[in-house]
Formats: C-alpha cells, sequence, structure tokens
C-alpha cells in the first residue's frame, strides 16, 4: 500500500487507485514444454536442411559470384539500407504507435530476415535466412548467391543492427537501455555456415556421400 501512494502516476479516487497517465507494459510468455520442443525440432530441420545445400554447393560458382558482385551488392543494399528505410517510411505514412515502429525496425534492421527478393539483373533469385536458402533451393534459384548474401548480411548486421536502432528508433526508446542480442547473433551465424562449410568440403571430398544427403532436402523442407 505505501508503494502505491508514492507511485507519482497513480491517484486516489473514491478508494481506488487510478492512472493519471498512459503506460507501457511489455509481457513476457512463459515458455512451455511445447516451445522448447517446437523449437528444438525447428532448429534440428533447419541445421539438416543446410547441410544438404551444402552438399549441393560449387566452390567455382561462390568465386563466380564474387568476381560479379553486382547482384550480391543489390542484394546486400535491399537488406542493409533500404529495407531500415522503408519501415520508417510505413511509420510515418500510417502514423504507428511506438512499440509497433520498434517491432517493425527492429524486424527490417535484423539479420535473418525470412524475406525473398527478386533481382531482375540476371534473373538471381536469392533470400536472407536460413530458412530462406532452403526455399531458393527448392525453387531452383542461387543457392551459392543466397549462402553468400546471408552470411555478409549476418555479418554486417553486427553493426548495422545497432546503427539503424540508434538512428531511427531513438524516438520510440532510451538508447542506453537496449541490450542486443549479441549472442543470439554469433549462434545464428555459428549454426547456419557450419552445416554448409561441412557440406561443402563433402561435396569436395566425398561426393558420393555429399549426393546421398542432398537428395534429402525436399522431404526435410515439407517437414519444416
Amino acid at each position: 500500500m505505501e508503494i502505491l501512494q508514492k507511485c507519482p502516476m497513480l491517484r486516489l479516487e473514491r478508494g481506488y487507485y487510478v492512472l493519471t497517465e498512459k503506460i507501457t507494459v511489455a509481457i513476457k510468455h512463459r515458455q512451455t514444454i511445447i516451445d522448447f520442443l517446437f523449437t528444438g525440432v525447428v532448429m534440428a530441420l533447419l541445421t539438416m536442411g543446410i547441410l544438404c545445400i551444402g552438399c549441393d554447393l560449387e566452390i567455382e560458382q561462390i568465386v563466380s559470384n564474387f568476381k560479379r558482385p553486382i547482384p550480391l551488392l543489390i542484394g546486400l543494399a535491399c537488406q542493409i539500407i533500404y529495407l531500415p528505410l522503408l519501415s520508417a517510411l510505413i511509420s510515418k505514412i500510417f502514423r504507428l504507435d511506438h512499440s509497433t515502429n520498434l517491432g517493425l525496425l527492429s524486424t527490417t534492421s535484423s539479420p535473418g530476415k525470412f524475406i525473398i527478393e527478386y533481382l531482375v539483373l540476371r534473373k538471381h533469385l536469392f533470400s536472407g535466412g536460413a530458412s530462406s536458402n532452403i526455399y531458393t533451393a527448392l525453387l531452383a534459384g542461387d543457392v551459392d548467391l543466397s549462402i553468400i548474401m546471408t552470411f555478409f548480411s549476418t555479418v554486417s548486421a553486427f553493426g548495422t543492427f545497432p546503427l539503424w536502432i540508434w538512428l531511427l528508433g531513438k524516438n520510440y526508446i532510451a538508447i542506453e537501455k537496449i541490450k542486443f542480442p549479441w549472442w543470439s547473433m554469433f549462434l545464428s551465424l555459428i549454426t547456419l555456415f557450419t552445416p554448409a562449410i561441412i557440406g561443402l568440403l563433402l561435396r569436395k571430398y566425398r561426393p558420393v556421400l555429399a549426393y546421398r544427403i542432398a537428395r534429402f532436402l525436399n522431404p526435410i523442407a515439407v517437414g519444416k
């Protein structure tokens, strides 16, 4: 009772405490065993899917993407620059509240976004994120380009993610109180590219085994 009486945002009226100003309340969902099981199954399917994709990668094709970097640069510009600015434009047009603005900005600025871009130039189809790499393979897109772009977008997000939050999100939240998920981002990078590198090495040194593993991509994608 003493705490309620000292709270400046509460006023006692007719025996009830009434808020004198609007406050924002954050509710954290309690993780259940079902949540952990679902997350574990999804991560296992993603890991196996990326391993299958790695078994189908070609080092020569990866190198050729660096020799012709225009599609890669356009894709990175879309993810790193265009999407955060688009979120700011949407926020202004629709006059979204601060919580929605921050959520939209965080989504568009974060690595591994489940977004598919289609590049008219050279007709490359690729996407960012572990799931989108699998979709790219299923749609017969440029998987090598997809893997490369996902790697660079995830690595660059260690700098661009806090930068965009500071530039566009400082009106919605106290920047000094933000705790960026560095460890989660690092784990995302490791869990994504470790199976891809293993698959690439299998393709080079154990091509028969790599071919057999790669055939499981379609069932895994359907299960996911």
